[in-house]
């Protein structure tokens, strides 16, 4: 049993019959000065089957608990206006200190404040979960913790060694990783327009492993020029066969600096296209801004030569950078993609809804498409069309597929109603 701190209580494990393995949260902490909220708190994560609750009464209780503590603390739900030691100062305390519980943010502060809040803890590497509005509801802290367990899983599935080099090149030789395909569907009609060509490798011992998981052992290795050709060659081939069906869809390509770094790209790109049979205008090159603001020059001759050629241009993650409306005014772009964390949540944000509604109208006056990504709920999909966002993307309308199973998704999609059940 855990040590009494003077300013904290603590809540004796207590047995549930929900299973608490649905959020991998065994300890929790609630750091709140309010004891009405704290104890709110504490009753739904016992209901929740949180197995050890502790509360503490401010910044320096919870820290001297953490000192105390032996067993990590999973989840530390925290309010930030607090005598002392407030909760951003707690947060930035401990991360100094080297400990990373997730992160929940429970205020009646404005939710932009909290949002900032949310963006500073990332910034110093704790996992956040998202904000649980005053008064707590039981719903909402469920989702919360699921959203724990979600990044528990990942965490387990992350390769449990470096990868060596011989061993990505026998990978790329061999076809093992490739790309799998995710839909983009048009919001006005519904129908299936696209798709992006997102890279995985079906790894003979650790299963199929995501970008996160490799992609810069790649890099290190040197082969991701390579690695992108091929998924240009897969997505140009695929794009050609989906012609041939009487299917207008474009594709999309992650573009990486290595590529575009060789002066000779564009025309390759371009020759490669030719042959296929198919247009440039169904190829659409994504470049995040962090990669578009390494060699200017460099990167604004080869857009300017694919646009030349016809091929589209997509700003990727529209917004979470710190230029990108000065990437916009340089760089020839056809398309910008709402970065997720605009798309969740709008509906009941509305500083969210306002930005995404005014992206769109620039994007319009610039006369560049607009594809709104994490889409996951259908309130999302509603949303997006009703501002007016050209595309959708995201795991409400299809996770990332292999290439057969795409198109027997394409063939079974059916657009979910526009009006309100």
């Amino acid at each position: 049993m855990s040590r009494r701190i003077p300013g904290q209580t603590f809540c004796s494990p207590t047995a549930h019959p929900l299973d608490r393995t649905t959020h991998a949260v065994r300890c929790a902490l609630i750091v709140d000065d309010d004891e009405v909220s704290r104890r709110l708190v504490a009753a739904h994560l016992k209901k929740l089957g949180v197995m050890m609750v502790h509360e503490a009464d401010s910044g320096a209780s919870a820290l001297a608990l953490f000192a105390a503590e032996k067993a990590p603390i999973d989840v530390m739900i925290c309010d930030l206006k607090m005598p002392s030691i407030d909760g951003m100062r707690l947060l930035a305390m401990i991360s100094a200190a080297g400990m990373a519980p997730a992160i929940i943010i429970s205020s009646a502060i404005d939710e932009r404040i909290i949002r900032s809040v949310e963006l500073m803890a990332g910034a110093h590497g704790f996992d956040v979960l998202g904000p649980l509005p005053k008064p707590a509801s039981l719903a909402t802290l469920e989702t919360l913790l699921a959203k724990h367990r979600a990044i528990a899983v990942a965490a387990q599935n992350e390769p449990p060694q470096p990868i060596e080099a011989s061993e990505i090149r026998a990978a790329l030789d061999q076809g093992a990783i490739e790309p799998f395909v995710q839909p983009k569907v048009a919001l006005a009609s519904g129908h299936v327009c696209g798709a992006e060509a997102l890279i995985r490798w079906q790894h003979p011992t650790r299963g199929l492993l995501l970008p996160a998981q490799f992609l810069q052992q790649i890099e290190a290795a040197g082969e991701l020029t390579r690695m992108t050709w091929k998924v240009i060659e897969h997505a140009v081939a695929w794009c050609s066969q989906w012609r041939k069906q009487g299917r207008d869809i474009n594709i999309s390509v992650n573009l990486s600096i290595a590529a575009i770094s060789d002066p000779q790209f564009p025309n390759a790109v371009h020759d490669l296209v030719r042959r296929a049979g198919i247009g440039t205008d169904h190829l659409i090159f994504e470049v995040t801004e962090t990669n578009a603001m390494h060699d200017v020059a460099g990167w604004l001759e080869a857009f300017s030569r694919l646009r030349m050629h016809g091929f589209g241009i997509s700003l990727d993650d529209f917004g979470v950078g710190f230029s990108s409306l000065q990437q916009l005014s340089r760089i020839p772009f056809t398309e910008l993609k709402l970065d997720r964390s605009f798309v969740t949540g709008a509906l009941d944000r509305p500083h969210l809804r306002s930005i995404v509604e005014s992206t769109v109208g620039l994007a319009k006056k610039l006369g560049l498409q607009v594809v709104g990504e994490g889409v996951e709920t259908l309130a999302d999909w509603r949303l997006l069309r009703e501002i007016g966002v050209d595309m959708a993307q995201g795991h409400f309308i299809a996770k990332p597929l292999p290439a057969t199973a795409f198109e027997d998704w394409t063939r079974a999609w059916t657009p979910p109603r526009w009006n309100p059940v």
